[in-house]
């Protein structure tokens, strides 16, 4: 329950302002106090905003999402490394293949 709370917490988040502009708006219009004139400008104006908003809160999550991954692929990408590095080092036996695995393990710790 918790887990999928957390998981559309934007949409959850947007429900409420929408809940509370709409609710604003409508106060407004019950008491008369208006201060900006309703027009098809102001409708146009008001559709554009929730469309850029929305189209930006999309490649948001999609960002989230990638940097999600970014941990396992650098990990992945340093034991590749090194693995290469020992499968060359009968061929190439001066290379410090210590020295070169204190470097990975240097890398990954400023990571």
């Amino acid at each position: 329950m918790l887990k999928s709370l957390t998981s559309y917490r934007i949409f959850l988040i947007a429900i409420l302002c929408s809940v509370a502009i709409v609710t604003l708006k409508f106060l407004f219009h019950y008491f008369n106090f208006e201060p900006i004139e309703q027009s098809s400008l102001h409708s146009s104006v008001s559709s554009g905003v929730f469309f850029v908003v929305g189209f930006i809160l999309s490649a948001t999550i999609a960002d989230y999402k990638e940097s999600e991954r970014i941990p396992s692929d650098f990990s992945a990408a340093i034991d590749d490394m090194y693995e290469d590095a020992k499968a060359i080092h009968p061929s190439y036996p001066v290379f410090d293949l210590e020295g070169f695995r204190q470097q990975l393990h240097a890398v990954a710790l400023s990571f």
